[in-house]
């Protein structure tokens, strides 16, 4: 068995506390170990000693004397808590007289301010609304959006233009068709609107109808 628990067991064991199974380890342990054996004789020894020795006696005096050491401490001792306490009774006279003043300003500002200036500083913050986007009139949207034209329309329109110019001057009988090229060169605009999930919301697309435009002077 170890050791160390047997020679925790060693003072029991020299005073006869110990189970009998824990004996009879104890027991078993000593008969292996001579360090183990040694501390056990040891203990037994001084048990023995201290069996032997009678009690002190003690007279009158000697009972005397260690009631008056006793009431000296106790007597030292409160007047040491007394101290203690009335060194910081002011500094809490003190605290309890500024907290009641606080408490007694803040009470007086509270009732001097009107019920109104109370409501609107205890209202809650209120979050800023979204404010929708006007939309144009269609018409205002058409009359600032410019018509752009095309490059290679617009190179069509100037040979339909000098043909026209040929054409005039060799029958020199044929009136001007110069209304007629100018009418095929103004894009028509379709307009095409969109509805989306919010009412006040739509998308507007305008766009040039390019083969109605070159379409007009052929059937004329």
């Amino acid at each position: 068995m170890n050791c160390t628990r047997i020679a925790q067991w060693l003072p029991l064991y020299a005073s006869s506390d110990l189970s009998d199974a824990q004996s009879v380890q104890v027991r078993a342990h000593l008969a292996q170990c001579e360090s183990c054996a040694t501390l056990a004789d040891e203990y037994a020894a001084a048990r023995e000693w201290m069996q032997g020795t009678g009690a002190p006696e003690f007279d009158e005096t000697f009972f005397a004397e260690l009631r008056y050491g006793v009431r000296q401490k106790l007597a030292a001792q409160s007047v040491r808590a007394a101290w203690w306490t009335l060194r910081w009774q002011p500094l809490v006279v003190a605290v309890a007289l500024l907290l009641l003043m606080i408490f007694s300003l803040r009470l007086f500002q509270t009732k001097g301010v009107p019920p109104t200036n109370i409501a609107k500083r205890h209202a809650p913050l209120q979050q800023p609304e979204a404010v929708p986007t006007p939309i144009p009139p269609i018409n205002e949207l058409a009359q600032t959006q410019k018509p752009r034209v095309p490059w290679r329309k617009h190179g069509r329109a100037l040979r339909i233009k000098q043909e026209e110019k040929d054409t005039i001057v060799a029958t020199a009988t044929e009136p001007a068709r110069v209304d007629e090229v100018e009418k095929v060169a103004e894009p028509v605009m379709s307009r095409i609107e969109i509805q989306t999930a919010d009412p006040n919301i739509r998308i507007i697309w305008l766009t040039q109808n390019t083969q109605r435009a070159a379409a007009e002077p052929l059937t004329r």
